[in-house]
């Protein structure tokens, strides 16, 4: 009776040491994951807090809502936009009075449990319920404003809202004097198909919001409260506690296996308990790495869009002046030349024609500038076709010739073509080919002193066909080799910069070269001269035959 005493007494105290350490184990999952379930909603406030503080903080958003209402803009921005790349699900700006100024909703097909579409009658309920942020933020300094976020109950659904004060980006002088201000509002319901992917995303199981009280076996539970402190709802989820199911499936037959291995599974206890612990603080990084990460995300994406913004504007802005300039270029090029034609053949010049012969040259001059600066701004926003034929290159290279002829003369340069017998076809836009070649023999000849000489060659490569330009004239420094390659880029050697030019004609030749595919090969010496190569793809040449 002793020894089986003993025996009783041991199998209890093993059993009440296993179980405790089971309970430490469950409270520790449980722990965990409510450390998870508050970190999520954690990052869905602060993500939705900055996204709202960026748009709200923009100069745009002011021009095109509040001083005056241009919807195209708002769908490219705030409506369909975030819509589509934050999934929100509306979009509201009320004035420094309160008044709506804006009510705009994602009415994109809903899945299954999602929130129904909000009405615009629903935004007077949006304003009462976060009167007390929307006050925070309007009293925020006009230089840097702030941004907050809270959880409301709009009918059966709960939404996480961004408030953020619409403030000038610059604020000066009266600006920066504290004034009621509009206020940009972004919402996001917690609906089922939401709470499922952030559940997924944070390994949070059965993850949901839910209005009433009663919570379900094996569930948690965080209270979800509006900005005045009422109870809006829980967000639960289940737990999966490590030791549960064993000790629901265990059964007496095998209690006395189970006493044999009492030790072992101590052992491994305490090893799970470190590992739980590691895992713990594991989340704890991660939780922080995601936080980052998501910061990083939505500036990233808020900058992205005011730079394509700004392309696009920039791009309109080319456009538009572009066509206002030709116009009066091209009127003001014909009269003068004109006037140029009205001197008769030996007659000395008199200084109104020297004057109409300046007239004429310098608004060529900028009339290609215009021209080069529009094809550039084409290219850059995709806007650029290639018209792309098989033609002659040698045809193309002496239709350059006839075209640069005057100008070879006036400087006193030999202006040569070496072309191909029986030459292959070339694929390519025949107007970016004649300009690669008009801008390398313009920059040539700008180059190189009376006497000199600039050749047009054409030659074979292997399979490839290459198009050389080359000339004897003053050479490139090595120190400038990469840079002329730049836009509005040109040599830093003094005596040279002098020469007229804007710059773009090299780096229009790059572009329009990378368009066809071509390799650029570039050699020069000072005051040896230079020699640049347009080699074409195998792919762009083939044989008449063929």
């Amino acid at each position: 009776m002793p020894v089986i005493g003993l025996v009783v007494l041991a199998m209890l105290t093993v059993g009440a040491t296993v179980y405790l350490a089971a309970q430490r184990l469950d409270q520790s999952a449980k722990d965990s994951s409510y450390r998870l379930a508050r970190t999520a909603l954690s990052q869905i406030e602060k993500q939705i807090a900055v996204q709202t503080r960026e748009y709200a903080y923009w100069d745009a958003t002011r021009e095109n809502v509040v001083d005056r209402l241009d919807m195209d803009w708002v769908e490219a921005s705030l409506g369909r936009y975030s819509f589509e790349t934050f999934d929100y699900d509306a979009t509201l700006v009320f004035d420094q009075n309160d008044r709506l100024l804006l009510f705009t909703t994602d009415e994109r097909p809903r899945n299954a449990g999602a929130a129904e579409l909000l009405s615009r009658s629903d935004a007077t309920a949006v304003l009462d319920r976060l009167a007390r942020p929307i006050a925070q933020v309007r009293a925020g300094p006009m230089e840097n404003p702030g941004s907050a976020s809270a959880c409301i109950r709009i009918g059966e659904t709960v939404y996480v809202a961004g408030i953020a004060p619409i403030t000038p980006e610059h604020p000066t002088g009266d600006q920066l004097i504290p004034a009621p201000r509009p206020v940009l509002i972004y919402l996001r319901a917690l609906d089922d198909p939401r709470m499922q992917r952030i559940g997924e995303a944070f390994e949070i199981h059965n993850f949901h919001v839910s209005q009433n009280d009663d919570v379900p076996v094996h569930h948690a539970q965080m209270t979800l409260r509006d900005p005045n402190g009422t109870v809006i709802g829980h967000m639960r989820w289940a737990v999966i506690t490590p030791t549960q199911s064993f000790f629901e499936t265990i059964s007496m037959p095998f209690l006395g296996v189970g006493l044999l291995l009492l030790a072992l599974a101590g052992w491994v206890m305490s090893g799970i308990l470190r590992r739980q612990e590691e895992l713990a603080d594991r989340v704890g990084q991660l939780a922080t790495i995601n936080t980052q990460l998501l910061d990083s995300e939505a500036q990233a994406r808020s900058a992205l869009q005011r730079a394509e913004h700004a392309t696009r504007t920039k791009n309109n802005f080319l456009a538009s002046v572009s066509h206002e300039l030709r116009t009066p270029l091209t009127a003001i090029i014909g009269f003068s030349q004109i006037l140029k034609l009205r001197r008769r053949p030996g007659k000395t010049a008199s200084r109104e024609d020297e004057y109409a012969e300046i007239i004429h040259d310098s608004s060529q001059h900028l009339l290609n500038l215009v021209n080069d600066i529009l094809d550039l701004a084409k290219i850059e926003s995709g806007g650029y076709e290639m018209q792309e034929v098989w033609l002659d290159l040698n045809r193309e290279a002496k239709s350059v010739q006839s075209l640069m002829g005057t100008e070879a003369m006036k400087r006193g340069v030999a202006l040569n073509v070496v072309t191909l017998n029986n030459p292959p076809a070339l694929l390519g836009d025949s107007r970016s080919i004649k300009q690669i070649l008009t801008n390398l023999v313009s920059n040539a000849l700008k180059f190189t002193a009376a006497g000199g000489q600039t050749d047009i060659r054409i030659t074979l490569r292997g399979r490839s066909i290459v198009l050389e330009v080359e000339d004897t004239g003053t050479g490139i420094a090595e120190d400038d080799l990469e840079v002329i390659w730049e836009p509005f880029n040109r040599t830093r050697n003094p005596d040279l910069a002098k020469t007229e030019g804007s710059g773009l004609g090299l780096h229009l030749v790059k572009v329009l070269a990378d368009l066809h595919g071509c390799e650029i090969e570039l050699e020069s010496e000072v005051g040896r001269g230079t020699r640049i190569a347009i080699v074409f793809p195998p792919e762009r040449v083939r044989s008449v035959a063929a």
